[in-house]
């Protein structure tokens, strides 16, 4: 393997292309029966635009930690390049490790099954790389004769990655060829598969409009491999990750129902590039997607536990980092875009104790906004549990407090933040306490509205 180019691929310009949000809020002095629709809302929002000539709509969507279906997993590690099994195996500061199946991505190089059950054996979760959405002309199943003659199923090479070819994935060659390569990494005795490059379907849908249903075509990709692993390898615990693709689930050609199967059918999500973006390999600004935070949400509902990598080396960021990560419920992790380096693992969320549960989240305040406007808050918990609601600032001074009985949780309250407050990172707490027979469940929703923009 070349070990300038790291086998996990990526393309900034293509994250958080599409642009889905179905979820909205009212005003303060709206009806406490529900939401507006989103016409109404639009309509709202256009007037304040033209009053103060710039707004900022600032939201998060949370939720409790819901239980980890790769089992007690705390925190994570990644690497594909320069791998040393008896690194990993020495380092304790993460249980779930995801790499490549070979040493040098050959299949010269691949793991013996004893150094795979080593790694298992010291309290680790052993995961293996496998791009499912691009082929790669160093893997066994490579015939040099393809360069010359492409069968139908092979595309064009990546331009930003030499060696790597577009792959029209619906095609039975090379679902077969995958599901060949599944079967080594079963044997090996890896627990898993991190599947990269699942967006390859906005190529094939988008850029080059070949394909106009290859968004459900990957969904049922990835549950044609589920099945796979259950029913021709008699894994029924076999872990399924995707990386990036989070907007799968809610493009036009994914229905609701395939788009369930898809949550039901993977484990975990793992994220890049979601909280520092820009061109540089490594310690980009601090920018978060608010809107693919927004779509992770929807994964979070199902359980699905989010592996979020950034590629940081300063320690101020990779501060900045956490801070943010874990709020949201998400395992962090900071290494090198070329992820030939082994870093520690960072302790993911911890559970909450049992008599209070908390969810908590990110608001960020308009620059310059004399009066701050209200933060809209709907909670949907369980019967019979009151809501706490808390809003602190960075140095966990409490702004706004609230207690509000479940009837009314369900409709929706409104935080009204000192007129002091001013721009800046503001964390908003919720805090749920069950009374007897009642268990913890819920959402937590709150979007900014308009404000000045300021200087």
């Amino acid at each position: 393997m070349d070990g300038a180019r790291s086998l996990s691929k990526r393309d900034p310009a293509r994250q958080g292309r599409r642009r889905h949000s179905a979820r909205h809020a009212r005003a303060c002095n709206e009806p406490s029966g529900g939401f507006y629709p989103a016409e109404s809302l639009g309509s709202a929002l256009a007037r304040t635009l033209a009053i103060v000539g710039a707004a900022l709509l600032a939201w998060a969507w949370l939720t409790p930690a819901a239980p980890n279906e790769m089992g007690s997993v705390s925190a994570w590690a990644y690497q594909l390049q320069q791998i040393d099994p008896e690194q990993i195996i020495a380092n304790q500061t993460f249980d779930l490790i995801v790499i490549d199946y070979s040493s040098d991505g050959t299949e010269g190089g691949e793991w013996s099954p004893e150094q795979i059950q080593a790694i298992r054996e010291s309290g680790k979760t052993a995961v293996a790389y496998l791009s499912i959405g691009e082929a790669e002309d160093y893997r066994f199943y490579w015939d040099p004769q393809w360069e010359e003659d492409p069968p139908p199923w092979l595309g064009p090479e990546n331009p930003d990655w030499p060696g790597n070819y577009k792959v029209r994935f619906w095609y039975p060659e090379w679902r077969a060829i995958i599901e060949s390569y599944m079967d080594r990494i079963a044997a090996q005795g890896f627990d898993g598969i991190y599947m990269d490059i699942i967006d390859a379907y906005y190529y094939w849908s988008e850029e080059v409009g070949e394909e106009p249903a290859a968004d459900s075509l990957m969904v049922e990709f990835v549950l044609e491999l589920r099945r796979h692993a259950e029913e021709d390898l008699g894994l029924a615990g076999f872990i399924m990750i995707p990386q990036n693709g989070e907007y799968i689930i809610v493009e036009d050609d994914v229905s609701a129902s395939l788009a369930q199967a898809y949550l039901q059918a993977i484990d975990a999500i793992g994220i890049e590039d979601l909280f520092f973006r820009g061109d540089q390999d490594e310690n980009n600004p601090y920018d978060p997607d608010w809107e693919r935070i927004d779509i992770l949400g929807t994964y979070q509902e199902e359980g699905k536990t989010v592996l979020s990598v950034e590629y940081l080396t300063l320690p101020e960021l990779i501060q900045q980092y956490i801070e943010t990560a874990i709020p949201l419920g998400y395992y962090p992790y900071a290494t090198v875009r070329a992820l030939d380096v082994l870093f520690d693992g960072i302790p993911g969320p911890s559970p909450a104790p049992e008599e209070e549960h908390t969810s908590a989240g990110r608001i960020l305040l308009p620059r310059g906004n004399p009066a701050v406007p209200p933060v809209f808050v709907r909670f949907e918990p369980r019967p019979a549990s009151d809501v706490h609601l808390d809003v602190l600032d960075t140095e966990g001074r409490l702004l706004v407090e609230r207690m509000i009985p479940p009837e009314r949780a369900y409709t929706g309250v409104c935080l009204e933040l000192p007129e002091w407050t001013t721009w800046g990172l503001y964390l908003l707490q919720a805090r749920e306490t069950a009374r007897a027979g009642s268990s913890w469940y819920g959402r937590l929703l709150f979007l900014r509205g308009a404000g000045s923009a300021g200087p």
